[in-house]
């Protein structure tokens, strides 16, 4: 017949057997040390995890940040071109810009320049009118060119071209594009002669790059 009281002595014992043993092998100082240490690691690993957010997070900004900026700077350089192109177009003579740090610049259709940027800056994937607009491809009044960007293959397509303005007395510009290879981050803005079509003065600008 099992004895219920002895068992439960028993375990009294051991239990007090336990708590001896650890009053004896580890005194209070040392299990404040033990406490000590596992609070201290366990601060150290919460600080690592939450610089490795900061860190991540912050290069994200850091890099939305540099691609508006150069965005927005290659905006500004496709208005300045504008504005050349349109002063030697009007007045003749020459003028120059400095090319952006790896400005990919091209000719595309209908007399378009075209300035390729590899950016992930927000931009939608239709067109986004820099200066003019859609509506301004017909009549004598409003903006005499257009920029717009979208996003395209992973970069944004910015193009900047000169509309078919309508009415009686007034020109055309039409810009085209060489490239001399002389080195220089440099695009010269040149007259090139002026034709008639009816109505139509069409000025000619040449853009040597080079």
């Amino acid at each position: 017949m099992r004895n219920y009281y002895k068992e439960a002595d028993a375990k009294k014992n051991m239990r007090g057997n336990k708590k001896r043993f650890f009053r004896l092998n580890f005194p209070p100082a040392v299990r404040k040390a033990q406490t000590e240490a596992m609070s201290m690691t366990l601060f150290l690993l919460i600080a690592v995890i939450l610089l490795f957010s900061v860190f991540f997070w912050g290069n994200s900004v850091i890099g939305g940040n540099s691609d508006e900026a150069r965005l927005f700077s290659a905006e500004r350089f496709m208005r300045s071109l504008d504005e050349k192109i349109r002063d030697v177009a009007r007045n003749g003579g020459s003028d120059a810009l400095p090319l952006p740090a790896s400005a990919n610049i091209r000719m595309g259709d209908n007399n378009s320049i075209e300035y390729i940027l590899q950016n992930n800056a927000n931009v939608p994937a239709s067109w986004v009118y820099v200066s003019g607009d859609e509506a301004a491809e017909a009549g004598p009044d409003g903006f005499e060119s257009v920029i717009r960007e979208e996003k395209e293959d992973g970069g944004i397509m910015m193009q900047l071209y000169y509309r078919n303005r309508t009415g009686s007395q007034t020109f055309l510009i039409q810009p085209f594009m060489e490239y001399t290879g002389g080195g220089k981050n440099i695009i010269r803005i040149e007259g090139n002669g002026t034709s008639f079509y009816g109505s139509f003065a069409i000025n000619r600008v040449r853009l040597s790059i080079g």
